[in-house]
């Protein structure tokens, strides 16, 4: 087993996710070697607050990284809607 199966093990144990991205590919760079060595997880808790995460691999600055840009939009907590009965008309009065 090698450190990239470690890793996904990892990931599988504690149910943590790869949120993904959106750009290059790759993260880091030497100018000869290119990887992509920064990712974003995220918990089973994280999609109780945010139910929408984007992870964006912006341009490289003079760094050796790309940085990362993430936003989150926050899930509204609304009540769930009830059903009041009193309100509702017999079928033969709405005619």
């Amino acid at each position: 087993m090698g450190p990239s199966d470690d890793f996904n093990d990892m990931m599988i144990d504690t149910g943590l996710m790869d949120a993904g991205f959106e750009g290059d590919p790759y993260t880091w760079t030497n100018k000869r070697v290119w990887k992509r060595l920064d990712r974003v997880l995220y918990s089973k808790e994280w999609t109780d607050t945010y139910n929408s995460t984007r992870v964006q691999h912006l341009p490289r600055t003079p760094s050796d990284h790309h940085p990362l840009f993430i936003t989150a939009a926050k899930t509204e907590n609304r009540k769930p809607s009830s059903f009041n009965s009193k309100y509702v008309a017999e079928s033969s009065q709405l005619l």
